[in-house]
């Protein structure tokens, strides 16, 4: 970076008493770029690196999640117009990408897909994820397996997301209210009929699970509008059965807590 040592010297030694001068470059402004690019090009490399060797099949997933997640506070850091978040995030996504497809491990992937909500304008951030979301489910042997998976994660963003409380007419309309990353997961998960069912069958086990609370009227109209989506054909059969076997039981509470639903859902059908 603007200077070459006078003699070539591999040594750590020498690297550790004259590397200093060598990046420095006395203390001036450019050296604070410098420095930010350099560390953001050495993070660029270990992500392909990683993410490489993970596809290949290579171990440590979990020592190299656990230091990537404390990498993290580097995405915040913005010097001289250089957004370290921006020039780091597609290489992220990939090795997120990777995790989730080899080891089925969403931590980054989720991380990920929250953290685009801080991308202003065109920055390629929802290019990515639709990239990553459809890299997932591409694979015929494991479509099924990711389509489950993908469905959780979406579950657990929807949670997180406190505007979800809101009324929607149409399951279209509530796509659209998610953040991009949100409505690409979604998207994808509703592109096929197995998809959709998957979903109606994790969302009525979830309220089935949680019982009657404020997020068990979420999860009711969800199910309500995805419903009214498909009110005839076969799915439309899939999709009744699978609720009811959740939310149906024996006992009296439990027929009374979810008897609104089911009312709903002959109306529907």
């Amino acid at each position: 970076m603007n200077g070459t040592p006078s003699k070539l010297d591999s040594s750590f030694a020498n690297m550790e008493n004259h590397g200093g001068k060598q990046y420095v470059l006395d203390g001036s402004p450019k050296a604070t770029t410098n420095e930010h690019a350099m560390v953001i090009s050495l993070l660029k490399s270990a992500f392909n690196v990683f993410s490489e060797w993970l596809a290949l099949g290579g171990s440590g997933v979990e020592e190299i999640t656990k230091n990537i997640n404390e990498w993290k506070h580097i995405f915040q850091s913005n010097v001289n117009g250089i957004d370290a978040r921006s020039e780091l995030f597609p290489s992220y996504c990939r090795l997120g990408a990777i995790v989730a497809n080899q080891f089925s491990n969403y931590e980054i992937l989720k991380d990920a897909m929250t953290s685009t909500v801080n991308f202003v304008g065109d920055s390629g951030a929802d290019d990515c994820i639709k990239s990553t979301v459809a890299y997932l489910v591409s694979a015929k042997s494991t479509n099924a397996v990711k389509t489950t998976e993908l469905v959780t994660l979406s579950l657990e963003l929807l949670e997180e997301d406190e505007n979800n409380s809101e009324d929607m007419e149409t399951f279209n309309g509530f796509i659209e209210h998610q953040i991009s990353s949100v409505q690409a997961v979604l998207q994808a998960i509703m592109s096929t009929s197995n998809g959709v069912v998957s979903f109606a069958d994790a969302v009525s086990k979830r309220l089935a699970t949680i019982g009657a609370n404020s997020t068990a009227s979420f999860y009711e109209n969800v199910l309500v509008l995805l419903c009214k989506e498909y009110p005839h054909g076969r799915i439309s059969k899939q999709l009744k059965d699978c609720i009811l076997l959740h939310i149906s039981a024996d006992s009296i509470e439990s027929n009374r807590e979810f008897k609104e639903i089911r009312q709903t859902l002959e109306e529907i059908y």
